[in-house]
């Protein structure tokens, strides 16, 4: 039996899966918590991800989400959006940290109300009894004195202050608690006194509220403007600075002397606007972050003298989300320590701010909107998206990031492949492969480029809103060859056809009433709106027949043979989130489709039948691209890139028969190799349940993991490096056998002590 195990092993190692994913790294950071006994370790909210842990300063992070919320595992009354704008679980808005007891750590979520793990995150279990369903959950406090007792704030449309006296297994409604007019408007925070914790502050609406019994009752103190964030300061409590929206003046910083009765602008006669980040250090030294000039200010004086730091870091500037309160924090035991988190990633600053390191290793929760292969070296390939800009040299092993740009699209020059263009929120190009790179045109958001098939000095950019430029000059000047007034959409993928290159074609998107498909026969110089398809994704053009055209729409894939006058529509069951639309050789009758919510999808064209794309990927896709006529690139939604090998081989065996997805893929484990314990990370793409099995490479047991049902999204399991007995395993390579039933798939692990 061991034997017969060792060599489905070793043949599973040598027959790796299809589809492989490792980067970019990169994440939307939306809270950070740094441990208050231990600041080696540190917490990383994100927007759709769940949490990433860290114990090395930020240096390697890996996910915490067993047992997470998910966005299917709950009852969403009215989300504000799809899922496909979050991810497999809901935004991380806080975490907080017992002060006493590091293994107690609360998440406040935006939907998903409040979640606790009484493990240091290894488990997570929510605590919603009592909060409204889908509670946004704002902020949460922790008695200092008594950790039962909690308090946590809620944002539109619950609002609202509530309570809880037993660790947050309950929780009720402080109905006194409202804002000037009466209404339970958004709680924004909750601080206590340094050196009285029962006087506890928290700011509602236009409203400051003042407890001096621990949250037995409460008293208005101030009702003159919007109090967003508060910080007390530790050696003189009645001196209170506040981020305030004034009403007409947005984010100011202002301050107290009195413990909060009368405010006035901080410093003294200062105007300081668009704060976003408020914070004290052990020393007293006092950070705020002002987004108008994108700099960290410094006191260590309590305001009468300023340090100014620009955020600069090893790729430049960077800027934490604009309009909001941005996730930061400072090192509870080093001070140098401080961190940012952003929509590119997370920064730390190991020199009081003076400078940031781009702190990302281990963080797949990259959101990827274009990925390009170069034509003529197929290792070469480039992504580009929310969080930044990236390039591969050695076919998605590992990923080099060239820049925190946000990236829309990107277009290589087919007949000189070392010069390529971006498009985001600037139009830029590059002659060395994305080193370096030429400013075109900038402020302006770039939907579409397109190059010219046979006059590579000829470009065409879409630019939001309802805008089309020309260039004649590799890009050097520009005319605008279309822009209608009073029209309000985006150009998308334009399109030259292959063979009578004064054809051009785009759709457009965004606006229900502005959609269609736009048609010009002289290169570009005028245009006429010829059909309307529906919110048109994507165009494929067939080069064998100038009037065969196909259009993705959010909900169909159709097909016009006069030109694009009428269309015909050949499948409307596969997605309501269509994405994209690639065909990748005129001899063979079939389309690739990618959808936003369910993957990619072969569509043979003969028998007008689709069938899903075989293997273990995010199925959230925004754009694909294919390079040496095998290699399948998906550009996702929060998990990078995926590369799916030879996909194209498979498709084009007409016998070859569709095989049913997996349930499950093992991601990898961190940290490895491990000496304590280590967490073994899988995506569940259908619930299941799970078993776990730790075998040593002789093919011996030992140790079987409790198995239970997992639901879809990306899952961490902990094993602590003990046998079956609780007896230390001994060093050396081990197998992570992973079940559901019907596929078992392997894993090697390294312990060593």
């Amino acid at each position: 039996m061991r034997l017969i195990i060792l060599i489905i092993l070793i043949s599973t190692f040598i027959h790796s899966g299809t589809w492989k994913n490792n980067g970019p790294f990169g994440a939307k950071i939306t809270s950070i918590a740094v441990d208050p006994l231990d600041s080696t370790i540190v917490y990383a909210g994100t927007y759709g991800k769940g949490i990433y842990k860290s114990v090395d300063s930020g240096d390697h992070w890996f996910l915490i989400n067993n047992g997470f919320p998910e966005w299917n595992t709950k009852t969403i009354g009215s989300p504000t959006s799809p899922s496909w704008w979050f991810g497999d679980h809901f935004p991380v808005n806080t975490i907080v940290i017992r002060k006493d007891s590091n293994q107690y750590i609360y998440a406040g979520l935006s939907g998903g109300g409040i979640t606790f793990s009484k493990d240091h995150g290894h488990s997570w279990t929510s605590l919603n009894n009592g909060l409204p369903d889908s509670s946004e959950i704002s902020v949460i406090w922790i008695n200092p004195k008594n950790a039962s007792i909690l308090l946590c704030g809620l944002k539109y449309p619950a609002n609202g202050l509530y309570k809880s006296v037993n660790g947050g297994s309950s929780w009720s409604f402080v109905s006194t608690v409202r804002d000037n007019n009466g209404f339970i408007n958004e709680l924004k925070d909750i601080k206590h006194n340094p050196l009285n914790p029962d006087s506890v502050y928290v700011s509602i609406g236009h409203t400051l509220y003042l407890s001096v019994d621990n949250g037995l009752s409460w008293q208005i103190i101030n009702q003159q403007s919007g109090f967003d964030r508060l910080l007390i300061l530790k050696d003189d409590p009645k001196h209170i600075l506040a981020i305030v929206d004034t009403g007409y003046e947005d984010n100011v910083l202002m301050h107290s002397t009195d413990g909060g009765y009368n405010w006035d602008y901080f410093p003294q006669g200062a105007h300081w606007g668009y704060i976003s980040a408020l914070d004290e250090d052990i020393n007293g030294t006092i950070y705020v972050y002002r987004q108008d000039v994108n700099e960290l200010w410094i006191s260590r004086d309590t305001g009468s003298t300023w340090d100014s730091h620009p955020l600069i870091s090893d790729f430049g500037e960077f800027r934490a989300e604009p309009f909001s309160i941005s996730p930061f924090a400072i090192s509870p035991h080093n001070p140098w320590n401080i961190y940012f988190g952003t929509q590119a990633g997370f920064f730390k600053s190991e020199n009081g701010g003076a400078d940031y390191i781009l702190k990302e290793n281990g963080m797949i929760n990259s959101y990827i909107n274009t990925v390009a292969a170069n034509p003529e070296n197929p290792d070469i390939v480039y992504a580009g998206g929310d969080n930044g800009f990236w390039k591969t040299e050695n076919n998605g092993r590992d990923w080099q990031r060239l820049s925190l740009m946000n990236v829309n699209t990107i277009a290589i020059d087919k007949t000189h492949p070392d010069t390529l263009y971006i498009g985001g929120d600037s139009l830029l190009r590059s002659f060395d492969c994305g080193f370096t790179f030429d400013l075109l045109m900038p402020n302006a958001i770039i939907s579409e480029i397109e190059i010219h098939p046979n006059l590579n000095n000829t470009i065409l950019v879409g630019i939001y809103p309802s805008t089309v430029k020309k260039s004649d000059d590799f890009g050097s000047t520009w005319n605008m060859i279309f822009s209608p007034e009073y029209r309000s959409f985006q150009i998308k993928d334009i399109k030259f056809h292959q063979t009578n290159d004064s054809l051009v074609y785009f759709g457009t998107d965004y606006n229900q009433n502005d959609h269609g498909l736009f048609k010009s026969t002289n290169m570009g110089e005028s245009w006429d709106r010829i059909s309307d398809p529906g919110l048109v994704k994507s165009v494929v053009l067939s080069a064998a027949n100038e009037d065969t055209l196909w259009v993705c729409t959010s909900n169909t894939i159709q097909v016009s043979h006069d030109g694009g006058h009428t269309f015909t529509v050949l499948f409307d069951s596969i997605s309501t989130h269509m994405s994209s639309l690639f065909r990748w050789s005129a001899d063979i009758p079939k389309l690739l489709a990618t959808t936003k919510d369910k993957g990619g999808f072969e569509l043979d064209l003969k028998t007008q039948t689709y069938k899903t794309m075989q293997g273990e990927y995010d199925p959230r896709i925004s754009a694909m691209d294919m390079s040496s006529g095998q290699n399948v690139w998906f550009a996702t939604h929060g998990s990078g890139v995926w590369l799916g090998k030879d996909i194209i081989t498979t498709i084009n065996k007409s016998t070859q028969s569709e095989t049913v997805p997996s349930s499950f893929h093992i991601s990898g484990n961190y940290p490895n190799p491990f000496n304590n314990g280590t967490n073994i990370q899988i995506r569940v793409y259908v619930p299941t349940k799970i078993s776990v099995r730790i075998f040593s490479v002789s093919g011996q047991l030992i140790k079987q993991l409790p198995g239970r049902k997992y639901l879809e999204g990306t899952h961490s399991i902990y094993w602590d490096g003990l046998g079956t007995q609780n007896k230390t395993a001994s060093s050396g390579l081990y197998i992570v056998s992973v079940s559901d039933g019907t596929v078992t798939r392997y894993h090697k692990i390294i312990l060593l002590k």
